[in-house]
C-alpha cells in the first residue's frame, strides 16, 4: 500500500495536479490497450482553438525489477498524447528549426531574438511518447527522493532492458544506455525518465507560412486569424 502511494505521488508530481477524465482523448488517436491514468493530468486549455495539455494518459505495462541490491523496484510504462504550446523563430539560424516553449532561453542563446510564431505541437501515444516510471516495491526501500530525467531538444528512445549491475564491481560501465535510472534505483531513488522517439509532431502556428523539420518536430504555420 505504501508503495502504490508512492506511484500516486509521482504521478501526481509528474503532471502537477489531478482532474477528472472527462473531455478527454477527443483529438488524439485513442490507444486502447492499457490503464487509464488521466486522473493525473492537468486540466486542459485552448489555444488558436487548439487543445494543450495531456489529452490522454495511458498506462501499458507493470512489471517487478530489481535494483543491484535485489530489491523490488515496480516499473511503470505511460503513454501519453496531447498538445504543447511553443514558440518558433522567423528568422535563419542555429536552432531555427526548434519548437520551443522557452524560446527565451533556447531561440535567444543562439543569438535569435527576433520575430517568433506561436502555436502549438501535438504528441501521440500511438508513436511511443511518453514516461517509464520506477518507484520501491516497499517504501522502506525509498530514499524518499524522485530523480527526474530532463532531456535536451533530440529524439530519445525508451529505457529499455535494464543493463545488469554487479553489487561486487568497483565499476559498473554502460549506465547511460539506460538513461542512468539502474545507477539511481540501486541508490534508492524513484525515477520518472520521458521517451521522445524520433516521429513527426505537428504544431500549427499563427503568424506566416512556413515549413519548418527537425527529427522530432514538423511546424506547418498558418496565416493570422
Amino acid at each position: 500500500m505504501l508503495a502504490r502511494t508512492i506511484f500516486f505521488l509521482i504521478a501526481t508530481l509528474t503532471f502537477i495536479a489531478p482532474l477528472s477524465a472527462q473531455g478527454r482523448g477527443r483529438s488524439a488517436k485513442v490507444v486502447k490497450d492499457g490503464v487509464s491514468c488521466n486522473e493525473f493530468a492537468q486540466p486542459l486549455k485552448q489555444v488558436f482553438g487548439q487543445s494543450v495539455g495531456v489529452e490522454q494518459c495511458l498506462i501499458i505495462s507493470e512489471e517487478t525489477v530489481f535494483n543491484i541490491n535485489g530489491k523490488k523496484f515496480r516499473r511503470v510504462e505511460i503513454r501519453l498524447s496531447g498538445g504543447v504550446e511553443g514558440w518558433a523563430s522567423r528568422e535563419k539560424g542555429s536552432r531555427s528549426i526548434y519548437f520551443s516553449d522557452g524560446p527565451d532561453f533556447v531561440l535567444t542563446q543562439s543569438g535569435l531574438a527576433g520575430p517568433r510564431a506561436h502555436g502549438v505541437g501535438k504528441y501521440e501515444a500511438a508513436t511511443g511518447h511518453g514516461l517509464t516510471i520506477f518507484y520501491p516495491e516497499d517504501a522502506r526501500n525509498w530514499n524518499g527522493k524522485l530523480f527526474i530525467s530532463a532531456h535536451g531538444a533530440g529524439s530519445y528512445g525508451a529505457v529499455g532492458a535494464l543493463v545488469p549491475r554487479d553489487p561486487n564491481a568497483k565499476f559498473n560501465p554502460l549506465a547511460d544506455v539506460n538513461r542512468y535510472v539502474g545507477l539511481m534505483i540501486d541508490k534508492g531513488y524513484a525515477s520518472r525518465t520521458p521517451c521522445v522517439p524520433p516521429t513527426a509532431r505537428v504544431a500549427t502556428l499563427r503568424s506566416f507560412w512556413k515549413t519548418a523539420r527537425s527529427s522530432t518536430t514538423t511546424i506547418s504555420v498558418l496565416t493570422p486569424a
